[in-house]
């Protein structure tokens, strides 16, 4: 089977790379209920993965909270160079994502967090994923489809309490101010 785009033809083979670049262009549209029942990530064999809490994420987060976001940056930077699994990656990118939110490239946090939504819909930062890109969308006066990230953040297994606190908090904000 292949696919004809642009005078360009993809091999089913190559139909990653082609899904990437149209979920790029597409990401604010994409319907977040199919990733809402997700359970928690397992390892091979059924062993749960550890996902210990890093402190260079700790130490990243406080600089984006205190403004620097240069230190911020660098941290992110160094720990995706140095992640060695792919839950690692994915708890750093969700720092890219507050990073960006905090830049105000509202966009680009969105992608990101969608990113790990669509392409590691078992991980366990997928309810965290969920959040940001509702903040995302909440930012780019998009209120519908951050109450539908929102609701798929809370209903997600792998939404840890904190964020789901928030979320609650951003929804019932988000219902308020539609209900007037």
């Amino acid at each position: 089977m292949t696919i004809l785009r642009a005078s360009a033809v993809f091999r089913v083979s190559s139909w990653p790379l082609l899904f990437l670049v149209v979920v790029s262009a597409l990401w604010l549209s994409y319907p977040v209920a199919a990733v809402a029942d997700g359970k928690s990530s397992k390892g091979k064999a059924g062993r749960k993965k550890s996902e210990p809490k890093s402190s260079a994420q700790q130490r990243a987060r406080k600089a984006i909270r205190s403004g620097d976001l240069d230190l911020a940056k660098a941290l992110l930077r160094n720990g995706l160079k140095g992640a060695k699994s792919r839950s690692e990656r994915n708890a750093w990118h969700i720092v890219e994502a507050e990073l960006e939110y905090d830049r105000k490239n509202y966009a680009k946090a969105g992608l990101v967090a969608m990113r790990i939504v669509i392409l590691h819909p078992k991980s366990k930062q997928v309810g965290a994923a969920l959040y940001w890109a509702g903040r995302s969308y909440e930012a780019l006066a998009r209120p519908r489809k951050s109450v539908e990230l929102y609701e798929a953040c809370l209903e997600h297994g792998t939404t840890k309490r904190s964020i789901r606190q928030k979320a609650e908090k951003r929804l019932a904000k988000l219902k308020d101010q539609s209900s007037e």
